[in-house]
């Protein structure tokens, strides 16, 4: 009899996170872009492109600094706009592009790229 009334209490938590689990929304990952692309397009002009990812999401993030030392800095793009320039763009220096597809407060893995000068 002991060993029914423990397999019940037990079982009783489980239950509860298997129902909740069920009941539940969820949380569906970002999908994330792919193929970081950089193009110079004049002397201060660096445009960046990717192919925009499957799956929902809103708009896009682009984070991207100067290396070793550059602040740094963000750009949002909309839906749709797959390419983005970088302003204040220094051909003499390096830089990481990290770009994030982005649904309500989520955020995918980034495409990391980095460009370096020639």
């Amino acid at each position: 009899m002991r060993v029914f009334g423990l397999r019940k209490r037990m079982l009783c938590p489980l239950v509860l996170l298997a129902l909740a689990a069920f009941l539940l929304p969820a949380q569906a990952q970002v999908s994330t872009p792919r193929k970081l692309r950089f193009k110079v397009l004049g002397m201060n002009e660096l445009s960046v492109s990717w192919k925009e990812p499957r799956g929902d999401f809103d708009r896009y993030k682009l984070v991207y600094n100067t290396i070793p030392d550059g602040e740094q800095q963000e750009i949002y793009v909309l839906k749709g706009e797959n390419q983005a320039l970088i302003p204040n763009f220094d051909s003499s220096k390096d830089y990481i592009v990290k770009v994030f597809s982005v649904k309500g407060n989520q955020e995918s893995k980034p495409v990391v790229g980095k460009f370096t000068s020639k």
